[in-house]
């Protein structure tokens, strides 16, 4: 049987399987695809041999930003913090919406989540800076939903380790001046480890973290992408 887990509902996080056998859509102008992959919304011509793709296509065909995932694929570490990030970030921002937040909220929800989403796609949180910077005549609720599409969207690509150590290195530029010779030695090391698959991500991160305690105004601190779920999941202990 095939499942489905999906980050949607009440609580900080909500994961629920859906049993795609027992969900068959039968109605009238789903998405189908035709032998040649093209996808198409009338079945009319039976000579163009479309046939009906799977719900969970159908879904995410229509709805690409929500965090959804295939249970068995939760088994690979990768996936599963990917899947649990996506889901985390989709919460803080119905949260943002229904607390009736606005324009300048969501500038600084970005702020925190700048570097989160440039591990996934630098290009992405380019976009997403633009967005923000010519909102056009937008209402709050439209640049919340033209917001949400592109970095769920973009936060479905897992994050190599090159891509991590980029913004970690990053990071290290925030402690620049506040590290001594020695320190700065040893961050590097553990970057390079890292980068070799020698070491699991939470170790260089856990030694960001230790380090940015030192800064009077810790505005690194703030981003979502060193502590982006509960420590208590280890997510990050396999990666």
């Amino acid at each position: 049987m095939s499942e489905l887990a999906t980050g949607l509902g009440a609580g900080e996080m909500t994961v629920f399987p859906v049993y795609l056998d027992a969900i068959h859509a039968t109605a009238r102008g789903v998405l189908l695809e035709d032998k040649a992959g093209q996808l198409g919304q009338s079945a009319d011509d039976p000579g163009r041999g479309v046939r009906e793709l799977p719900c969970h296509i159908q879904l995410l065909a229509a709805r690409p930003w929500l965090p959804v995932e295939e249970e068995g694929r939760l088994n690979d570490p990768v996936l599963r913090e990917n899947f649990i990030n996506r889901v985390i970030v989709y919460r803080r921002l119905q949260k943002l919406e229904a607390a009736g937040a606005g324009i300048a909220d969501l500038i600084d929800f970005h702020s925190c989540h700048k570097l989160l989403v440039q591990s996934h796609s630098p290009d992405a949180a380019q976009r997403l800076g633009r967005l923000l910077a010519n909102p056009l005549d937008r209402s709050f609720g439209e640049l919340v939903e033209a917001y949400r599409r592109q970095i769920m969207t973009a936060m479905r690509k897992t994050v190599p380790r090159r891509r991590h150590a980029m913004v970690m290195e990053r990071i290290m530029g925030y402690l620049r001046g506040h590290l001594d010779t020695g320190d700065r030695e040893e961050l590097r090391e553990l970057l390079g480890r890292y980068r070799r698959g020698e070491m699991p991500l939470v170790v260089p991160v856990t030694m960001l973290r230790h380090y940015l305690r030192r800064l009077p105004e810790n505005h690194a601190a703030r981003q979502v992408y060193l502590t982006p779920h509960p420590d208590a999941l280890a997510l990050r202990n396999a990666i």
